[in-house]
């Protein structure tokens, strides 16, 4: 492949993340089922369904946002870059400017 894993490594750890992964799932259903089984109950029971859905919608939104805020936070700690200002006067006054890109210069070919 790609990254140049040998298939006689490749399988075996990727069966036994499978299995993990397929474990920790059932596992959780197992756990979870009459929590949620209720929580769909209640909600289907004094909601319609196009605000049931909305709701949902809104947490998976809230859930991605919240996600990807962390990612940035850790990239940029990792790669030594600074938090973005926040909106008081004095952050700006201290906030790094943007880069900006040379300008290309035209090349002149003889003729």
């Amino acid at each position: 492949g790609i990254t140049g894993i040998p298939y006689n490594v490749f399988l075996p750890a990727t069966f036994v993340a499978a299995l993990i992964w397929s474990m920790l799932y059932y596992f959780l259903g197992l756990v979870l089922e009459r929590t949620l089984r209720r929580a769909v109950t209640f909600f289907t029971g004094t909601l319609d369904n196009a605000t049931a859905v909305l709701i949902g919608l809104l947490v998976l939104g809230g859930l991605l946002a919240a996600i990807i805020l962390w990612q940035r936070q850790r990239w940029s700690a990792r790669h030594g870059l600074p938090e973005p200002a926040s909106a008081s006067p004095e952050a700006s006054r201290t906030a790094i400017p943007p880069r900006v890109r040379p300008r290309r210069t035209e090349r002149h070919i003889p003729s």
